[in-house]
């Protein structure tokens, strides 16, 4: 459909109309019904695929010419007549989305998950709905969408949304903290240590999508390139962001500065397990555990392992790793660390059920 900002109403109208002509031709040559006996099953499922893509170009013309109540009218149609296509689904968000209508978009997608509660589009169709219900300020239902999207998604982010709704108290109360730190250090001559707290609040918050707090450990950097606590919390970064390359190389500093931390090993370990290097995540994992880790720590190498074993031996071998996750989730672990490990308990239970 041509933009007519782009390409000047006039032009835009000979290029619909000469895209309505193309579509009618194209109409003509699927109305005759293929004969069932003689067809084979590919081609009737071809002639039903060619019709429903029709129809839906149909859809996006007269949305093109801002008839958006007759494209959605048509496009219901469609998706009654086709219901098992993601395209459908498809295209009708983007018609309500780019019309405005937030709340449409959100009952559709809400009837579309309702009627396919297992379809294999589901990840799309609830992403579609969690940016949907952000606009509207539905921040309850955000949150439970975020919490299926868990599930069928291995998406951190919205994991990490469901543990801050979890928390969502002391989720304001760390914020409220950040804007008072940022007052100190924007009147000057800011310590190390408050810089580095402003830092860790703003990536503990996900503001900016992580992106702030990523910045501001960059300066540090700059300043002091042998700053351990700024490489780490920028290898945590760069993994959420899912840049393996980058969370190597801050792993591989922060280790030759302090050998022996379980913190710094257990980036390590993280690292390689995202490049695919299983056999090293196996051995930096392992590492960590014979470091004396936190809880914390132990949990997240646990879930490194996991992981990596899971990718390398046999499912049948790790039932007892599979224990020691479970007896891990202990309530002293702090929330998104303990749900981490159930998660990918249940992972490693559903693989080896299999």
């Amino acid at each position: 459909s041509p933009d007519p900002q782009k390409v000047g109403p006039e032009r835009a109208e000979r290029q619909l109309a000469q895209a309505e002509a193309l579509l009618a031709s194209l109409f003509a040559l699927t109305q005759a019904e293929p004969d069932p006996v003689r067809a084979t099953a590919g081609q009737l499922y071809l002639d039903s695929e060619a019709r429903k893509h029709l129809r839906l170009q149909q859809c996006r013309l007269r949305f093109a010419r801002g008839d958006v109540d007759g494209a959605l009218a048509q496009g219901r149609e469609v998706a009654r007549d086709y219901a098992a296509s993601p395209r459908v689904y498809e295209t009708l968000t983007g018609f309500l989305e780019a019309s405005g209508r937030d709340l449409e978009r959100v009952e559709f997608l809400q009837e579309a998950l309702h009627t396919f509660p297992r379809f294999w589009k589901e990840a799309q169709l609830l992403q579609h709905l969690y940016e949907a219900l952000a606009k509207t300020g539905r921040a309850a239902e955000q949150d439970l969408v975020a919490e299926r999207l868990c599930e069928v998604s291995d998406n951190p982010w919205f994991f990490l949304h469901t543990c801050r709704a979890r928390e969502r108290g002391p989720y304001a109360e760390a914020k409220a903290r950040y804007d008072a730190l940022s007052a100190r250090v924007a009147a000057g001559d800011a310590p190390l240590e408050l810089r580095l707290r402003r830092a860790r609040l703003a990536y503990l918050l996900g503001l900016d999508g992580f992106y702030l707090a990523k910045a501001l450990l960059d300066e540090e950097l700059v300043r002091d390139p042998a700053c351990l606590e700024a490489l780490l919390l920028r290898g945590e970064i760069a993994l959420l962001h899912g840049n393996a390359d980058p969370c190597l190389s801050l792993a591989e500093r922060a280790l030759r500065l302090a050998p022996d931390l379980a913190q710094a090993e257990l980036l390590l370990a993280r690292a390689r397990f995202g490049k695919q290097r299983h056999a090293k995540a196996i051995a930096s994992a392992e590492r960590v555990l014979r470091l004396d880790p936190s809880p914390t720590e132990e949990a997240l190498a646990l879930v490194v392992l996991a992981a990596a074993l899971r990718e390398t031996r046999p499912f049948g071998e790790l039932s007892e790793l599979l224990e020691r996750m479970e007896a891990s989730t202990e309530p002293y672990l702090r929330t998104v660390s303990r749900l981490y490990v159930k998660w990918e308990a249940e992972r490693l239970r559903n693989a080896e059920s299999r």
